[in-house]
């Protein structure tokens, strides 16, 4: 990443998300316990940043024999919470029967939520467990339902899962040389 707030910081990720301390932060960076990078922002400057990121696409034969043990700190990424339908969990199981490795089961959720529910902007699911009422009565919701639903259901089944939201970079203005 490399930030413009008056002066140029470089900051270098590598691919095991760690850091690397070959660069000074600026007062305005720190990492946190996860080895996440913050950036506080003070007054009202506009700050510009880069991001270059590796965006190769691995084989399927590799992420289906990838067997590699999660390192402790992804802990997080396969909880479930104290109050969770236990249902889910026996419904993930029938979509991933037969499938022996998390890309195959992954890629079952994924495809039985792609031809089974319905994409809507209305918000209709709701009660206590409204992820279970999204997969078990109203089946359609928009984009969040569905990511919750995959990270959740894939957790029990010990895959570990975030949900990162984000967005596409927009349009270029020429003449102001930003996005």
């Amino acid at each position: 990443i490399e930030v413009r707030d008056g002066n140029f910081s470089k900051i270098h990720q590598d691919s095991n998300d760690k850091k690397t301390d070959d660069v000074q932060l600026g007062n305005n960076f720190k990492y946190n316990e996860n080895n996440s990078l913050h950036f506080t922002r003070s007054g009202f400057d506009r700050v510009i940043y880069q991001v270059v990121s590796d965006v190769s696409i691995p084989e399927v034969e590799k992420l289906q024999a990838d067997k590699t043990e999660y390192p402790e700190n992804f802990t997080r990424y396969t909880e479930i919470p104290e109050k969770f339908d236990e249902r889910i969990k026996t419904f993930t199981e029938q979509i991933t029967n037969g499938k022996t490795n998390r890309f195959d089961k992954a890629k079952a959720v994924e495809q039985y939520l792609q031809n089974n529910f319905g994409y809507t902007l209305d918000l209709t699911v709701g009660g206590d467990e409204p992820l279970a009422d999204f997969l078990f009565n109203v089946k359609q919701g928009h984009c969040e339902y569905f990511s919750s639903a995959m990270a959740m259901m894939l957790r029990t089944q010990g895959i570990a899962t975030r949900i990162v939201n984000g967005f596409q970079q927009g349009e270029f203005n020429d003449s102001a040389g930003v996005y």
